[in-house]
């Protein structure tokens, strides 16, 4: 379940399972989430770079080790919020821009006389 609604912010289903392993766990060393999730160390920090870059995981020194742990779950609910706030603004100003595109382009476009639809699906539209 979480794994398809990380999907959503563009998290890999091996970004969402370190996450997910993190959030149950509490802070590890690289080398402890490497045995957990049987994957090798230097592919692991790929992925927790990647979920750095999202904000869904920090790292830290504790007693001079990197120590990696996951944001806390409401973090999901903040990003989801970033999205759809730049959804907002990109909508926003695709409105503003939409006249003048459809002012140069209506000319080039010409409405269909007739539509053909085939099958049962087309029968049903």
């Amino acid at each position: 379940m979480l794994t398809e609604v990380l999907a959503d912010l563009d998290v890999s289903p091996e970004e969402s399972e370190l996450y997910e392993l993190l959030l149950q766990s509490g802070p590890l060393q690289a080398g402890k989430l490497a045995n957990r999730l049987g994957c090798p160390r230097s592919s692991l920090y790929g992925v927790l770079s990647k979920l750095e870059e999202k904000g869904l995981v920090n790292q830290s020194l504790h007693q001079g080790v990197k120590v990696f742990a996951a944001q806390d779950p409401a973090t999901v609910l903040f990003l989801f919020q970033q999205r759809i706030d730049k959804l907002k603004t990109a909508q926003t100003s695709y409105k503003k821009l939409l006249p003048e595109l459809l002012s140069q382009t209506s000319s080039h476009f010409s409405a269909p006389r007739y539509q053909v639809y085939e099958g049962g699906e087309g029968l049903k539209s």
